[in-house]
């Protein structure tokens, strides 16, 4: 659920550590949208994990190895992957009127950012990705 709603009509408990990022907010709501905000509430989402054996080298180690055995680029094979992980629940970029993002090119939604991306939606892509690797018969060597 997304609703635009003035500055002067939202009550918020800030927490102190963020008081100055929401100033900044304040700020340029005020510069560039006369005091008006967009007020995003979702459930929380637990944050992809990065670091060793996590799913951010999962998703990149098994990428390299289908390049390397296929000759293709790393952004193409990964922006095929994510496009194929869409009908599995991949999340799609939305701009700030929650409207889909449609690529250019290809008229298609524009996947997410990994950097954004659940525990859920990352295991979607990684699985995505295996299977990838298997019709092309390719076996994925671990990542650790």
């Amino acid at each position: 659920m997304t609703v635009t709603l003035h500055r002067d009509s939202i009550a918020l408990v800030v927490p102190h550590g963020l008081r100055g990022e929401l100033k900044a907010l304040y700020d340029k709501a005020d510069q560039k949208h006369n005091g008006y905000l967009t007020l995003t509430l979702d459930v929380p989402k637990r944050p992809r994990t990065v670091g060793e054996k996590s799913q951010n080298r999962a998703i990149n180690g098994y990428i390299q190895q289908i390049c390397k055995e296929t000759g293709n680029d790393f952004d193409d094979v990964k922006l095929y992957c994510k496009t194929e992980a869409l009908s599995r629940g991949y999340p799609f970029k939305v701009n700030d009127k929650g409207e889909i993002i449609t690529s250019l090119t290809t008229g298609e939604p524009v996947p997410e950012s990994e950097s954004k991306i659940s525990v859920e939606e990352a295991s979607v892509l990684i699985e995505t990705i295996v299977q990838l690797a298997s019709e092309l018969g390719i076996v994925l060597k671990s990542v650790d």
